[in-house]
C-alpha cells in the first residue's frame, strides 16, 4: 500500500517486482501513473482517492466487498505532504482519538501493513515533548514496533521544501519491550540538491545513503537507544539528540 502524491515514484519502482495498490489524491497523476503502469506491464491497482476525506465517514476505497473489511497489506509506505489540516472533530485513530495531521499519517499507515511501514514525518513532531506526545510516542515503540528514525537531507522531498524530515520505520516482527530504536543520520555531510542533478551524482549519493542506512551501529551516523534512554529525554526522537 503506497498512499499519497509524493509516493507516486517510489510506488512504481516497486511495481516492476511486486503488486502495489496506489491511493492518490490527484486525479492527473493518478491518471498518469496508470498509463505508465499499463506501458511498463507493472503489478498494481491505483485508486485516485484523499486518504483523509473531509467526509470522514465516507467508505475506505481497500474494504472488501465479500467481508466488509478494510484490506490489509503485507506492507505499507506514506509520503503525505506537510502543513494539511484536517477538519472536523478527533479522530479514532490506531494511536489513539485525535486530529494531529502527523498522528493521522502515521496511523494510516499502521493500520494499512500487518507487517512492515514506513511513514516521512516532519522533524517537529520529532521533538515535541508535552505529555500527550510522550504516551503517542512509548504506545507506537511498545505496541506497533518502532525500529528506526533516519533523517533526511532538506528539501529531499518535494519541490524547494525547506521543512526538515524523517522517516519512521515500524516492524511488528521486532515488538520487544528490550528492543533498541536505531537513530541514523542521513543528514550530516550531504551534497546540495543542485550537485543531485546529475543522475551519476544521484546514484552515488544513494549507495552512499543506503550504507548508512544498513550499517550496524558503532559509528558516527548510527546509534542505538532502548526505551529507558528515550524515557529519560522525555521521548524527544530527534536522530541529532543521539
Amino acid at each position: 500500500y503506497c498512499a499519497f502524491d509524493l509516493c507516486a515514484p517510489v510506488a512504481l519502482e516497486l511495481a516492476k517486482r511486486h503488486h502495489v495498490y496506489f491511493e492518490l489524491p490527484n486525479v492527473d497523476l493518478a491518471r498518469l501513473v496508470a498509463l505508465l503502469s499499463i506501458a511498463g506491464n507493472y503489478f498494481g491497482d491505483i485508486v485516485c482517492s484523499d486518504p483523509f476525506p473531509d467526509d470522514h465517514a465516507n467508505a475506505d476505497p481497500w474494504i472488501d466487498k465479500r467481508t466488509g473489511k478494510v484490506k490489509i497489506f503485507d506492507h505499507a509506505v506514506a509520503l503525505p505532504p506537510f502543513g494539511v489540516k484536517y477538519s472536523g472533530a478527533d479522530l479514532k485513530t490506531k494511536i489513539g482519538s485525535t486530529n494531529t495531521t502527523e498522528v493521522l499519517n502515521i496511523s494510516l499507515v499502521l493500520g494499512h501493513g500487518a507487517k512492515r511501514q514506513m511513514v516521512v514525518v516532519p522533524d517537529g513532531f520529532l521533538f515535541r515533548t508535552a505529555k500527550n506526545d510522550q504516551v503517542n510516542k512509548r504506545h507506537l515503540i511498545s505496541s506497533f514496533g518502532l525500529t528506526s528514525v533516519i533523517s533526511l537531507p532538506r528539501g529531499i522531498l518535494g519541490h524547494d521544501s525547506g521543512v526538515l524530515s524523517s522517516i519512521l520505520i515500524f516492524d511488528r516482527a521486532n515488538i520487544s519491550p528490550e528492543q533498541n530504536i536505531r537513530f541514523v543520520d542521513c543528514r550530516s555531510d550531504w551534497p546540495s540538491k543542485n550537485r543531485l542533478l546529475s543522475p551519476q551524482a544521484a546514484e552515488h549519493q544513494l549507495r552512499a545513503w543506503l550504507s548508512r542506512i544498513n550499517s550496524s551501529s558503532g559509528n558516527e551516523h548510527v546509534a542505538l537507544a532502548k526505551v529507558e534512554e528515550l524515557a529519560d529525554n522525555d521521548f524527544n526522537l530527534l536522530v541529532d539528540r543521539y
